[in-house]
């Protein structure tokens, strides 16, 4: 927190327990008192005083990161009373007023109010004689010795003995204490998907290049395009011991729906456990090595809207059997699938390959005699291709309708 003076600013921050921001600077109008603040009900609570109204000034954040002021007038002219909510009233009643010093004043913290009792008038009864109450006396910011205060004359029912009036006492609900959402010590995160309810921390702002963390699957996504088309990339999953694996369509932040549509680099590389992989609908890039080196990864069922398989997603993925290569791929980068030692079956649904945009050695050192099935137009042009970027030259390619698996 920073006391801007000369211009009446005040600077705050949030911080995690490490030191790093929870929130943007806020600026607002407002001083500083040579006082140290306190703490109280997660709030953070300082006053200052004026310098020649004699105003004094209450200045509160709470846990929302919303700021307050409160400011108490100057003594009362004579004969008026106000009540403040910063202190509370003890108030004996007796047959003749009481000296100002028997009046029991109780600080309170603040912001808590304690409320006075309600009086509710009642009839005058016939040949009832007045009693005369103690005065409820607020002490100001400023008392001085010049402050008179009237008594106050109330006409009660009849009563056989005076019995005092407690001064009711609030029932007070602790505000739950929100759980930290950050997960990272880069950025403040928190966590979302098409399963969770929407935290709404005050604290985040959703800006493009922002990681948000998935708290229940461990998953962190990037955003990006947040102005127009709102989408977001998977980056990587932090769980080491991750057997199954799904990238979903979508994820919902801040109420806000974002569509996964990329796989980053590294996303998954060299996971020992991960078995099988199923991409959401409105994936369309499987970045460089974001499976490679997943030894046991056996089963991976691609988006269908997937068009760039990148170098190396998933070299030396020795356990892969099958893969489909989606229809709208229109490229297949270096060394995609090489050194898939069991890569028996590769059904091929796009037509969209050319000697240009399928890299080299993208099917290299991969099993001895795959089985290929492709649209019985372009199977030959594929078969010169796919041989000369590292498919085994006893490949068989399969046509019409015989299946590819036996």
């Amino acid at each position: 927190m920073e006391n801007r003076k000369s211009l009446n600013k005040i600077s705050y921050v949030f911080l995690n327990e490490e030191g790093n921001m929870l929130s943007p600077i806020y600026t607002k109008s407002g001083n500083l008192s040579d006082c140290k603040p306190v703490v109280s009900n997660n709030n953070v609570i300082w006053y200052v005083t004026g310098d020649k109204d004699r105003n004094l000034s209450f200045y509160i954040i709470n846990e929302e990161g919303t700021f307050l002021t409160k400011t108490l007038n100057p003594v009362p002219e004579e004969g008026t009373v106000t009540l403040k909510p910063t202190l509370e009233i003890i108030v004996q009643p007796t047959s003749a007023p009481l000296p100002s010093s028997s009046v029991k004043v109780l600080p309170s913290s603040f912001p808590i109010v304690t409320p006075l009792p309600t009086i509710i008038p009642i009839p005058e009864p016939e040949k009832i004689p007045e009693v005369t109450l103690e005065p409820v006396i607020i002490q100001t910011a400023y008392p001085t010795s010049q402050s008179t205060y009237t008594p106050l004359v109330i006409t009660p029912m009849p009563i056989p003995t005076p019995i005092p009036i407690p001064t009711p006492i609030p029932t007070l609900t602790p505000v739950p204490k929100k759980t930290p959402e950050s997960t990272l010590n880069v950025l403040p995160e928190t966590v979302y998907n098409d399963n969770i309810k929407d935290n709404n921390d005050s604290f985040i702002k959703l800006e493009n290049g922002l990681k948000i963390t998935d708290k229940e699957t461990k998953a962190i996504y990037q955003i990006n395009n947040i102005e127009k088309n709102k989408y977001v990339k998977y980056i990587k999953n932090t769980k080491h011991n991750i057997k199954n694996v799904t990238v979903p369509n979508s994820v919902k932040i801040k109420g806000k729906t974002f569509k996964v549509v990329s796989i980053g680099k590294d996303a998954f590389k060299n996971n020992k456990k991960l078995k099988s992989v199923k991409i959401g609908k409105n994936v369309k890039i499987i970045g460089e090595e974001a499976f490679s080196g997943c030894q046991k990864l056996k089963d991976v069922k691609m988006g269908k809207n997937i068009t760039s398989i990148e170098a190396s997603a998933f070299n030396n993925c020795k356990s892969l059997t099958k893969i489909t290569i989606p229809a709208k791929v229109n490229k297949i980068g270096i060394k995609a699938f090489n050194n898939c030692k069991k890569l028996q079956y590769i059904l091929i649904k796009t037509k969209k390959l050319t000697i240009n945009n399928v890299g080299k050695d993208a099917f290299g050192n991969g099993y001895a005699n795959p089985r290929i099935k492709s649209d019985k137009r372009v199977w030959k042009r594929y078969q010169d291709i796919f041989t000369s970027k590292g498919l085994s030259s006893e490949a068989l390619f399969i046509i019409n309708h015989v299946k590819l698996v036996v």
